[in-house]
């Protein structure tokens, strides 16, 4: 099973279907999932936010990341989908962009990236849904990628 194989699945668990998943991003792996009902920004990453303080954040626990420019610059995306590796697991979680960008307003969760100059848009990993996970020993199997 790989990548695309997870993202069809956890749309379905949304009860949503998979028009079709585009890639927007080669080198990042992110996607473009089209749905019968939302359409989908998807984010393959292996890096949580443990400490956002140390990043000025005023906010206490691990946050998952998104581009401020394709929330603002992709009005057709109505969810952010986050695949999340760590170790021999693969989480699935997702909210809806207007929360996301809300949250981060409200609470000035953004972080300049020095290296791209992009600004990251940082919303808590206990307020997505949570729409799977799978675990195996040998997770190169399931997303094609090595540990």
């Amino acid at each position: 099973m790989n990548l695309e194989s997870i993202i069809r699945a956890a749309v379905e668990r949304l009860g949503d279907c998979v028009e079709s998943v585009r890639l927007y991003d080669k080198a990042c792996k992110h996607f473009i999932v089209y749905g019968c009902r939302h359409t989908y920004y998807t984010i393959y990453t292996t890096s949580v936010l443990l400490e956002p303080r140390k990043a000025g954040i005023d906010f206490n626990r691990p946050m998952l990341g998104v581009r401020t420019s394709v929330l603002k610059s992709l009005p057709i995306v109505s969810k952010v989908m986050w695949l999340l590796r760590l170790k021999n697991c693969v989480y699935v979680l997702v909210q809806r962009v207007d929360k996301i960008m809300d949250f981060c307003i409200a609470f000035k969760a953004f972080y300049r990236n020095d290296k791209t100059g992009e600004t990251i848009c940082n919303y808590p990993l206990s307020y997505c849904e949570k729409v799977f996970e799978k675990c195996e020993a040998t997770l190169e199997r399931y997303v094609g990628l090595p540990v």
